[in-house]
């Protein structure tokens, strides 16, 4: 495993602040659940990840996503967005999770007709500081809200926004399947507890129900049902027509809980450099879990959506205009850019086969196409 560099401490926040707060609540309450420490980790006042006030995405923060490559990805996001709402006679954009602004503000700069409102979901008022610079500085100026509105129509767009759900995590153990929970040793050292009640959860029984072949003993991974259940019915109270796009790294369920895949899939981002150990930096690192598509549509289906697409990031960017948004006429150091930034996108070895996109639909009037993209709806 590479070393990391340690953290920098804003002025005021010790390092090891929320690792302290953490380690007292399960001194005072018992082991957490994952999901509960994923959550502080993330998002605690002041000390969670997304909510100090330091850099986290691109080449000086922590990782770099699709939008912080060029504006290709938006482009084709841009002419979804066209032809989602020439069916609907038109709606407003919401965009959850919307990192630096970056896919918000190319996404606005590429539309062919104004969106009755784009919404920004944010919850980090430091993101939400960043996002402001970003499109104030191109001239856009979207909405902020904690939700979406009572009544909305239109599309909405989740790019890498799953990941970060909590998530809980399991192993299989002789005795039957067990819930990790966080513990804590002297010296607030963090360390994996199994908790021996975790077999009565029904998402996890349900699961290994169906995929019996991977239990064998040491078998980890993770399950996001509660979270994926809490955003899926504020879509299903508020979004009466449109399409929800969906943008992300993971699998489908028997691809998620391969027996090859014995590890699970959570892992950490600090300084350009990824490692599995969540305990290592509390509030310092990013903290993700890959997206099981088929808990997610299995989920969205029971509040009435339809499942009109579901294919690689490759397919759905040739789908929608990828190689007619390159300039020809460019000079040769740009061809080069642009020839890289398709590259990273689509090749599979990097973002193309790795990143999935769903779409689901709620009294959406028209199929989504399939001329180009593969149809992999089977597959969930």
């Amino acid at each position: 495993m590479t070393a990391i560099s340690p953290p920098v401490s804003e002025p005021g926040i010790p390092v090891d602040a929320l690792r302290m707060r953490l380690a007292e609540r399960i001194r005072q309450e018992g082991p957490l659940r994952f999901d509960q420490y994923m959550e502080q980790a993330l998002y605690a006042p002041e000390h969670g990840y997304y909510e100090r006030a330091y850099p986290v995405f691109g080449a000086s923060g922590d990782f770099v996503t699709a939008p912080g490559l060029g504006d290709f990805l938006a482009r084709c996001v841009a002419r979804f967005c066209d032809l989602a709402r020439e069916e609907l006679g038109g709606g407003a954009i919401a965009e959850y999770g919307p990192g630096n602004g970056r896919l918000a503000c190319d996404v606005l700069g590429a539309l062919q007709g104004s969106p009755d409102d784009y919404w920004l979901l944010e919850r980090s008022s430091w993101l939400r500081k960043e996002q402001a610079e970003t499109l104030s500085a191109q001239g856009s100026f979207p909405r902020w809200t904690d939700a979406l509105p009572k009544v909305f129509e239109g599309v909405v767009l989740a790019n890498e926004f799953l990941d970060a759900l909590p998530a809980r995590c399991f192993e299989v153990t002789d005795q039957g399947i067990r819930e990790r929970m966080v513990a804590v040793r002297e010296g607030d050292e963090f360390y994996w507890k199994l908790e021996a009640s975790s077999g009565s959860d029904p998402d996890l029984n349900r699961l290994f129900t169906e995929l019996g072949e991977v239990s064998a003993p040491g078998y980890c991974s993770e399950w996001r049902h509660d979270a994926l259940r809490t955003w899926l019915d504020e879509l299903d109270g508020s979004l009466k027509r449109g399409v929800v796009l969906i943008i992300d790294y993971g699998y489908p369920c028997r691809e998620y809980y391969h027996p090859q895949r014995a590890t699970g899939t959570l892992r950490c981002h600090a300084d350009h450099q990824a490692h599995s150990d969540p305990f290592r930096q509390p509030g310092h690192e990013d903290i993700s879990v890959d997206v099981d598509f088929t808990a997610v549509a299995e989920l969205a289906v029971e509040r009435g959506f339809e499942v009109l697409m579901f294919t690689s990031q490759a397919g759905f960017l040739l789908e929608y205009g990828l190689l007619e948004v390159a300039d020809p006429s460019a000079d040769e150091s740009t061809r080069l850019a642009q020839r890289g930034q398709i590259e990273t996108l689509t090749h599979p070895d990097h973002m193309g086969e790795r990143f999935r996109v769903l779409a689901l639909g709620r009294d959406f009037p028209a199929e989504l196409p399939h001329t180009v993209c593969p149809d992999h709806r089977n597959r969930l």
